[in-house]
């Protein structure tokens, strides 16, 4: 975005805005089977064969819960609730919003995992949310190592 508008011609400052506009419209929230090993570092051993954890960091930094392994719809229902949520606003996005929805995979995740989460997410979003959804990546765009979320 920050690039289109410098490109457009826009001044520093109203490229900064454009940029930050376009950063308060994102939101996101990582899930992972794995921790990241980071280079130099003991393997972190929090995660339990059973376990997946919600909203870590792309460093491995702790997420916001650990719970039982879930099923790919189960886990994309919770992540666009926290998301979408009303009570929080993290994304202020109403009934009747355009979106477009990206599905990453953290760097060990299957390309068919990532389909069948873009598979119940743009549904999710049309019927439960009232979003349509104009556009879908889904791939590997930004990684962790060797997470796989």
């Amino acid at each position: 975005v920050a690039g289109a508008a410098a490109d457009a011609g826009l001044s520093l400052a109203d490229v900064a805005a454009e940029a930050k506009h376009a950063s308060e419209a994102v939101g996101t929230m990582g899930v992972a089977l794995s921790v990241c090993t980071l280079p130099g570092q003991v393997t972190s051993d929090r995660l339990g064969p059973e376990q997946i954890e919600l909203g870590l960091g792309i460093h491995g930094e702790p997420g916001a819960a650990v719970v039982e392994l879930q099923t790919v719809d189960v886990v994309v229902e919770h992540v666009l609730k926290q998301i979408l949520s009303q009570e929080t606003q993290y994304l202020p996005i109403t009934r009747g919003s355009n979106a477009v929805l990206l599905i990453n995979g953290l760097g060990a995740t299957p390309v068919m995992e990532l389909m069948i989460a873009a598979r119940k997410a743009v549904p999710e979003l049309q019927l439960e949310y009232g979003i349509a959804v104009d556009r879908v990546y889904t791939g590997t765009f930004m990684t962790s190592l060797d997470m796989a979320g």
